[in-house]
């Protein structure tokens, strides 16, 4: 919004967020957003345009606040975990601001949203954008599936699995980049991720919310997870010798069917998540076939 006024931004100071300049034709104003929350105004200006600036600034920084981007923010999401064949796959992805702006006008949103087309080069942007500071964890179902089972035998679920992978990414990239905010699409429970975090829980404002992908550091992580998921849909392909569907429609159960009659259940638990309810459907069939 501040782009009405012909904002123009400025390398932010010490403790900033951000920093911009504004020009007027009695003057100019310099805004800088302080992590701590606090904003500072300073320049020249009528009362007329300090009035103009202070109603949009407003807006401004409510709408900063809804997506994330008024601090440093780590966003976390996955993909994977409703697929049958591949792996799950989960990323944290820690941006700044002024990077959250710039990604925003790239077309940065929920890779749920996007061609899977537009995913790499999306990507790179993100990484170049985040400076390195971002984890992707690559879980595929030759470790999930006896992870998940080992989870399950201590009466543990799904999103048990998911909070503990979720921790300790996050761990591992707050120990490379200290953030005050991280925000995570809401699965469970926080207890999920929390639980195992143990203190660092303390040291950081962890969100769980519906919709997070709204937040431009959890869209840039779903994307930076989709992109790794798709590379490894195309890296277990030459197992079975077709091209692994995506998704868990109908077609899965034939393709899962092909797997065991040509390769056998072994290669099938190499590229599917077998306590999907259509392992039951697969195997129940190769029977009857028998």
């Amino acid at each position: 919004m501040l782009e009405q006024l012909g904002a123009g931004e400025q390398p932010p100071v010490p403790h900033s967020a951000f920093r911009l300049v504004i020009q007027f034709p009695e003057g100019s104003a310099t805004l800088t957003q302080y992590t701590s929350g606090k904003l500072l105004v300073q320049g020249n200006i009528s009362a007329e345009s300090g009035k103009e600036i202070e109603a949009i600034i407003s807006q401004c920084l409510d709408s900063q606040t809804q997506a994330g981007i008024s601090t440093p923010c780590i966003g976390m999401d996955e993909s994977g975990k409703g697929d049958y064949f591949g792996p799950l796959v989960l990323a944290a992805v820690r941006l700044a601001p002024d990077s959250c702006r710039r990604l925003e006008r790239e077309g940065v949103a929920d890779s749920k949203t996007l061609d899977d087309q537009r995913i790499p080069d999306l990507s790179e942007e993100i990484r170049q954008e985040s400076g390195g500071h971002y984890i992707v964890r690559v879980i595929n179902p030759e470790e999930y599936n006896p992870l998940y089972e080992k989870f399950r035998s201590e009466k543990k679920n799904l999103n048990s699995l998911l909070g503990w992978s979720y921790a300790h990414i996050l761990e591992d990239l707050l120990k490379r980049a200290p953030t005050p905010v991280a925000i995570v699409d809401k699965f469970g429970p926080p207890r999920h991720v929390t639980d195992w975090l143990g203190d660092l829980s303390h040291d950081i404002d962890l969100r769980f919310e519906t919709g997070a992908e709204r937040h431009v550091p959890v869209a840039a992580a779903s994307i930076l997870a989709r992109e790794a998921f798709l590379q490894q849909m195309k890296a277990l392909s030459p197992k079975v010798g077709f091209e692994l569907p995506k998704g868990a429609s109908h077609g899965i159960i034939d393709a899962g069917r092909r797997i065991v009659q040509t390769h056998g259940k072994d290669v099938l638990a190499q590229v599917a998540k077998l306590h999907f309810k259509t392992t039951t459907q697969i195997l129940h069939e190769q029977l009857e076939l028998g």
